[in-house]
């Protein structure tokens, strides 16, 4: 269940490649011809509608999720607004997601109140489900750490000396309340090894990019992709260099592909293919078991993923997998999970409401401000007044300079090769 069938290693496979070209594409080379069939994004499994979600925000509730009793406030919250009694309420399916430690404690106490005389007691209509971009920042925190390195070593070649190559403070990169730059970051990392790996595949690892990009026949470009792909990702790769007697160049493939599946999980996210996002769970619960952080990933996320793919009904399962990405601006590859939303807005919910000067009404916020946020925003206004936004995409490129200092570190330290250096 859990285990990659044939299909998704080959669409994992298409992942990669298309990993390397968007890199070779954007900072060394471009095809000779006007047309080419050089993929950059991997083929779409299961795409989500982009059509605006229609969102009803419900009052603020000051509850503890990490409690018997919170959970039942909130619970009593929900069906006090929604006009339900309670015994209607616990006969609906009530689909919630959540972080964490909300699914566990939720599943802890059904099991606790099961059997029960009362159906309203047992709380088995709540279906929880990890939120998709808690996720991805828990995942890929833990993945960063345990790829970062020790920044004391002078010949550590972790994720730091990248990070410290590229201009960004080791110091910061940490952060755990800025997980979009984290992922960032993440990327900004990948995309500086692929750089370094590809060109050592063109023999040019000794030669500094610049603003022309070098001009090759697209069978050409293919073979370099190929030729990278089965020298730096396969797993023929990763077993040859788990046998050389120096550890860098094994750790550095394994990085690749660690940070591949962050990348690919955050990428399928935008772009609302809930098959591709389904694929990186998969493979995040087996990386799961090894990493001592992610032994709660690696007990719910193959629950959730078990229960969307094989034991609810077909129906409902596609409405549930189709409800965890939306597109709030409703453009194509500008979808976000629903706890990512709800942040946002809660973002904006204390912003507006600490600058009114009334941060100490607490009824108010949850009367007045939490229910009417959405109308809040100036996007919000200027939308229903008939006006036309314009969005801006925001893209994650490293310059020029920054990726020349980088490959300047990769070459004093040899870090794509088999060995280290005499004297390392």
């Amino acid at each position: 269940m859990l285990i990659s069938s044939p299909e998704d290693e080959k669409h994992w496979v298409l992942v990669l490649k298309s990993q390397i070209a968007k890199v070779l594409l954007t900072y060394i080379a471009k095809p000779a011809e006007k047309r080419t069939t050089i993929a950059i994004t991997p083929p779409t499994i299961e795409q989500i509608s982009h059509k605006p979600p229609d969102i009803t925000m419900i009052k603020l509730m000051i509850a503890s999720d990490n409690s018997a009793q919170g959970i039942g406030e909130v619970c009593t919250g929900i069906i006090q607004q929604s006009n339900l009694d309670e015994t209607e309420f616990s006969s609906r399916l009530q689909v919630m997601d959540g972080d964490l430690a909300t699914c566990a404690n939720i599943q802890s106490l059904q099991s606790q109140r099961v059997p029960s005389e009362y159906s309203a007691d047992t709380i088995t209509n709540l279906l929880t489900l990890l939120g998709g971009s808690h996720t991805l920042w828990n995942i890929g925190l833990a993945i960063f750490e345990l790829h970062y390195g020790n920044t004391s070593d002078s010949r550590d070649c972790g994720a730091w000396r990248w990070l410290d190559s590229l201009g960004i403070p080791s110091t910061k990169t940490l952060d755990k309340k800025d997980f979009t730059k984290m992922i960032q970051n993440m990327e900004k990392i990948h995309e500086a090894t692929i750089v370094y790996c590809i060109m050592c595949v063109m023999g040019i690892q000794n030669s500094s990019l610049t603003d022309q990009l070098l001009s090759l026949p697209g069978k050409t470009i293919e073979s370099i992709i190929d030729k990278t792909y089965h020298q730096y990702f396969s797993a023929r790769a990763k077993s040859k260099a788990a046998k050389s007697a120096s550890p860098k160049h094994s750790n550095l493939l394994l990085r690749l592909g660690d940070f591949a599946s962050i990348i690919e999980g955050n990428r399928a996210m935008k772009s609302g293919d809930i098959g591709r996002l389904m694929n990186m769970w998969k493979r995040w619960s087996v990386i799961a078991i090894g990493v001592t952080k992610l032994r709660q990933y690696a007990i719910q996320l193959p629950r959730m993923i078990i229960l969307l793919n094989h034991v609810l009904p077909a129906g409902l399962s596609k409405i549930i997998r189709h409800s965890l990405l939306i597109a709030p601006s409703g453009r194509q590859r500008h979808f976000v999970a629903k706890d990512y939303f709800l942040e946002h807005q809660n973002c904006w919910l204390k912003y507006i409401f600490n600058q009114t000067g009334r941060g100490t009404e607490i009824d108010r916020l949850k009367d007045l401000y939490s229910t009417n946020v959405q109308t809040m925003l100036i996007q919000k206004l200027a939308t229903d007044s008939g006006a036309v936004h314009i969005f801006y995409s925001h893209h994650n490129k490293i310059d020029l300079k920054s990726m020349n200092n980088c490959l300047r570190m990769t070459r004093a330290n040899n870090v794509c090769g088999p060995s280290d250096k005499a004297g390392d």
